[in-house]
């Protein structure tokens, strides 16, 4: 399973391009009504002679030319006819295996190939004939057509349909493997159409790297990563939402979440920028730009805080401007991976790449996607700068740090966007800080309606005029929650601050009642027994707590059940 392998020039010598020649002339004289005349077979010779001169391992200095002859003379319905209608499966595959040669070794082969009308006709009598050895040359001329890049995608679809049943062969490993290689290939040129054709369960399994991975599907680097390949080209044609086949969807994002497929994706990305192979042995030598949008692909679908080590080679991709699109898609990757702080930590970083690369290239006013780059990548810097300041003058012990706020801020909107207010009270939960009821009123006085990343960060922690909610709010309950340590049952500060805003009806304190009725349940907690009623004599005054109290009580809650647990259980031990 190779993914642009490299191969000889192929078009520095004439060798045989004279016997090609004759080769031809005494096969193109075989009239299409006799395609099906068992004689044909007699010229099989012919045939083998015509694949050994386009094989480059027979012929390295002229398969190339060779091949450009082959559609030059107009021999491809020749073999078509063959594949097609030869009496014999040797003839049929033989002629299979020349024009998979010619796929393979001509520009216009492919084109060639797939213009004639039989070329469907012919695939997919060969597919339903039943032989191995012919399934498998048509599998192989599939193959070397979807590979080709000078084929538009729409132009193989039918192809993928005809092709795709045939992964689910279980009784035939080598047919399934051989499928999922055009597959593969397909879903670079015709995304839309593979999702079609592929059940969501089927893309999910090939994906797993457990049980449920196909037996006849390896488990090595080379597979996971391209079987990766293939679904991450398929996301932006699937489902993200509630659907028929959301599960499928979850488990598809589960398996590229948890896998090794990301992983293996950076080391096939560092072996095509060095033109090295990867995994090493396998030749396969990768496609930086295939590579590169899939990294884009996966980063606009939530995948970027895996993708931090792929900064570095995008930015590689860039500098060396391989090929204008693919600088374009790279360019918009790192757009996308700005978004996530550990990324944008990384770009920032690269003073020589923003200050050189970006900057000329942005300077020639060609170039949109680099002036869109560079323009978030200043708007982000001076937002994390302004951030850092306040941070440094807050002096807290336990406000959240810079990286986990901007996390926070980025999971509702980008640095070169602002927050409504109910997106900053919903981040302010996240941090956590609250109540909300308390949060709102010290907002409202701010008379903001909106908060970018500095203003928002100056909301948490404060300004040389204004504390902060941070410290007005939070510091103190967050330097208890240290203090009262590890108790069993107590929950986290932040699902603690959640419990709390659930049940307090939009309000800063929680009464009695409520604590007895809604809150214990929430928390798991027993209602009854002395530990409860002991609990609940401790609350004086008007009954009712504050979030900080709020945190002792159910402390000291949690403490005292355990200790009641633990007595409990050493009585009926000593009985």
């Amino acid at each position: 399973m190779q993914l642009g392998a490299k191969l000889p020039e192929g078009n520095v010598t004439d060798k045989g391009i004279e016997r090609l020649g004759c080769y031809l002339a005494k096969l193109l004289e075989i009239r299409p009504e006799d395609y099906a005349d068992e004689k044909v077979t007699l010229r099989k010779v012919w045939l083998d002679a015509v694949a050994e001169l386009m094989d480059p391992q027979s012929n390295p200095g002229a398969y190339r030319l060779c091949a450009s002859n082959v559609v030059t003379e107009g021999a491809c319905p020749l073999f078509l006819g063959l594949a097609h209608r030869a009496s014999k499966d040797s003839v049929r595959s033989k002629a299979f295996e020349v024009l998979a040669r010619v796929a393979f070794g001509c520009n216009k082969g492919p084109l060639a190939i797939v213009a004639d009308q039989e070329f469907l006709p012919t695939l997919r009598a060969a597919l339903h004939r039943g032989e191995i050895p012919e399934k498998l040359a048509a599998l192989q001329l599939a193959q070397a057509v979807a590979a080709s890049p000078q084929l538009e995608g729409t132009t193989i679809v039918p192809m993928v349909t005809e092709v795709a049943p045939m992964m689910m062969s279980q009784a035939f490993p080598t047919i399934s493997k051989a499928a999922l290689e055009v597959v593969i290939s397909s879903s670079f040129h015709c995304p839309r159409s593979v999702a079609d054709n592929m059940p969501g369960s089927a893309l999910a399994s090939l994906v797993a790297e457990d049980l449920t991975r196909p037996s006849w599907l390896p488990r090595d680097p080379l597979h996971i990563l391209t079987c990766g390949l293939l679904v991450t080209n398929l996301l932006s044609e699937m489902p993200l939402e509630c659907d028929a086949d959301d599960h499928s969807m979850n488990l598809i994002k589960l398996h590229l979440a948890e896998g090794h497929f990301v992983e293996y994706l950076l080391f096939a990305m560092d072996a095509a920028l060095k033109g090295c192979e990867w995994p090493e042995g396998t030749g396969a030598f990768h496609s930086p730009g295939k590579l590169t949008r899939c990294i884009k692909v996966l980063a606009e679908h939530g995948y970027s805080h895996r993708l931090v080590s792929t900064v570095e080679p995008l930015a590689q991709v860039i500098e060396n401007n391989l090929d204008e699109q693919v600088t374009r898609i790279a360019l918009q990757a790192l757009r996308v991976l700005a978004e996530d702080i550990c990324c944008l930590e990384v770009l920032l970083a690269f003073d020589a790449f923003r200050n050189d690369v970006l900057e000329d290239m942005h300077a020639s006013g060609d170039e949109k996607d680099a002036t869109e780059l560079i323009s978030y990548l200043a708007t982000a810097d001076q937002m994390l700068s302004a951030a850092q300041a306040a941070f440094t003058r807050a002096h807290s012990r336990n406000a959240p740090d810079i990286c986990t706020l901007a996390r926070i801020f980025t999971k509702f909107a980008s640095f070169d966007h602002d927050l409504g207010l109910d997106q900053v009270l919903a981040s302010l939960r996240m941090v956590p800080i609250g109540p909300s009821a308390a949060t709102q009123v010290l907002i409202n006085e701010t008379k903001a309606h909106a908060f970018n990343f500095q203003s928002f960060a100056e909301l948490v922690y404060g300004t040389r005029s204004v504390s902060g909610l941070w410290p007005t709010l939070m510091e103190s309950t967050s330097v208890l929650y240290d203090e009262i340590g590890e108790v069993p049952r107590l929950l986290p500060l932040p699902e603690l601050l959640s419990v709390f805003e659930s049940c307090s009806d939009d309000t800063a304190i929680l009464r009695g009642d409520v604590l007895l009725e809604k809150v214990l349940p929430a928390l798991s907690l027993p209602t009854e027994g002395t530990v409860i009623e002991v609990a609940f004599q401790g609350i004086t005054g008007s009954g009712a707590l504050e979030f900080p109290a709020f945190v002792r009580w159910t402390s000291q809650l949690c403490r005292q059940l355990a200790e009641e647990e633990a007595r409990q259980a050493n009585e009926q031990a000593a009985q």
